[in-house]
């Protein structure tokens, strides 16, 4: 009676079981218990997600797809060690964007993950790193009370940890040692030897540099015009601008920016100005490297800048060995 009373429905959740059945998927061993095979469904179904909605300022990520697969290698997926990888080069070249892009591509592979933003700024605050690596842990641990050491050991994280500038820094955060095998760090530094002194073995890092002229330019024409090329009328000017900057990825959005809307006359006026005297917040960030070498290092820096501008560079380093 209550069959009949129901039949269409009935039929349709048949039709349903009968498709889903015979959908591919991932086959249950009665030897593994159910947790792992649910762990790799939701691992595969966060992937499809990831891929179905992309970051809405994917456009803008000009030439990083390259930097990521370069990480890729290096991360060495499919180890049980715990692995460390550094990425190197001088500010605004874009090293946290690639981490961050990282991050966001692989985190959902690990059992946790946290982003240590601007470590170099947090940690000259009032109370040092303490937030951030209460931070760290409760994003980590979900409840990081007691027994941290044995908890950390049984998973398997990422942690990334941006702008590095001492080891004390990284050691007040994280005991690496203590991470969970498969666990992987990605450490992101201007001074290579930072990186070494973190456990960084040569061959893992990897140094960022300027974008290719094409990327360069995309790059620039979306701050510029709101497109991946330049108007047609500003061709000229936009080569200028992407030779000016070297490929410098913060140069090129700044003056992207600065430039955006205005006329010829003005992008020419201030391109003579940027020639002679940087954008104020380009200023800004190669200050910052300045201020971060010590009294030797800014003295050498200053006689390089006003003296031995354009000389060969045996002859620079002869000339300051002496």
């Amino acid at each position: 009676m209550i069959e009949e009373q129901f039949k269409d429905k009935i039929q349709t959740w048949r039709n349903a079981l009968t498709d889903a059945a015979n959908l591919s998927g991932r086959t249950s061993n009665k030897r593994s218990p159910d947790y792992n095979l649910a762990k790799k469904v939701i691992k595969d179904i966060l992937k499809i997600l990831n891929f179905m909605s992309p970051s809405s300022n994917d456009k803008k990520l000009v030439g990083v797809e390259l930097f990521i697969q370069k990480i890729e290698s290096l991360l060495k997926f499919g180890g049980r060690n715990v692995h460390i990888v550094g990425i190197w080069g001088m500010r605004g070249i874009g090293k946290i964007t690639l981490a961050k892009s990282m991050f966001d591509k692989i985190s959902n592979q690990f059992e946790g993950s946290y982003f240590a933003r601007n470590i170099r700024e947090e940690s000259t605050g009032p109370y040092g790193l303490t937030r951030m690596q209460q931070e760290l842990l409760s994003r980590i641990l979900k409840h990081p009370i007691g027994f941290t050491k044995g908890r950390l050991g049984r998973k398997q994280v990422l942690i990334v940890l941006d702008d590095v500038t001492t080891l004390e820094q990284v050691e007040s955060l994280i005991e690496i040692g203590c991470l969970g095998p498969g666990s992987r760090i990605i450490i992101t530094a201007t001074d290579k030897q930072v990186l070494r002194n973190c456990g960084v073995d040569d061959i893992n890092i990897y140094r960022m540099k300027g974008l290719p002229k094409n990327e360069a330019l995309q790059l620039f024409s979306w701050y510029a015009f709101r497109q991946n090329r330049p108007n047609i009328d500003y061709d000229d000017l936009s080569n200028r601008v992407v030779k000016y900057t070297r490929g410098v990825p913060l140069a090129l959005k700044v003056l992207g920016c600065c430039l955006l809307g205005k006329s010829k006359q003005v992008w020419e006026s201030a391109l003579q100005e940027f020639e002679i005297i940087p954008h104020v917040d380009i200023h800004k960030v190669l200050k910052i490297s300045y201020e971060d070498l010590n009294d030797k290092g800014q003295n050498i820096f200053l006689d390089i800048a006003c003296f031995l501008k354009w000389e060969n560079k045996d002859f620079v380093v002869d000339f300051l060995n002496a």
